[in-house]
């Protein structure tokens, strides 16, 4: 059950009003950034966020590798959900995005810095800078890294907490080896 609801956008301040209207043109708009509308510097904070790391150091694609990762790590089903119809929009398939949650990958510098995620998000103190450096990571590579871990771990929080509501997709959370 939804216990912060969404914002209706007949309701809405005019500061969320217009980073709403700018995501509708170019995304649509989910349930979450509707719920996050009700702080407009948290929604315009988040998406800024989202976009550095897309167009910093990790790409896009590697950034949307580790959402998956982090999602699956906290059990978070909206983000599961989520990302999941994300990661197909970046070309990934439904058989990579299961062994990405389940943390198989074939691309080795990939499965280190995924396994770092996990690591990190479920705070297991078994994460290695030094391993991510050997398997060829840069310092602005690893910053970016532990900001997106960080990222998607308060929009896994906010979704628990909000209990936003899934408009998109079910995803089964559990996997094999997660």
């Amino acid at each position: 059950m939804q216990t912060i609801q969404r914002v209706q956008l007949e309701d809405i301040s005019r500061p969320a009003r217009r980073l709403l209207d700018a995501l509708d043109m170019k995304h649509g708009l989910s349930n979450m950034l509707k719920t996050m509308a009700h702080s407009p510097g948290t929604l315009e904070a988040y998406l800024e966020f989202n976009r550095e790391l897309e167009e910093g150091p990790l790409g896009a694609v590697l950034a949307e590798k580790v959402a998956l990762t982090v999602a699956q790590a906290e059990n978070a089903e909206y983000s599961l959900a989520f990302h999941t119809v994300r990661a197909r929009n970046f070309g990934i398939n439904d058989d990579e995005i299961l062994s990405i949650r389940e943390g198989r990958v074939a691309d080795k510098k990939t499965e280190v810095a995924l396994r770092f995620a996990r690591s990190l998000s479920r705070r297991t103190g078994a994460y290695s800078v030094e391993d991510l450096r050997k398997a060829g990571y840069t310092d602005p590579e690893i910053v970016a890294l532990i900001a997106c871990v960080g990222i998607n771990s308060f929009a896994n929080l906010f979704n628990i907490v909000a209990g936003t509501e899934l408009d998109f997709p079910k995803v089964v959370t559990a996997t094999k080896a997660a």
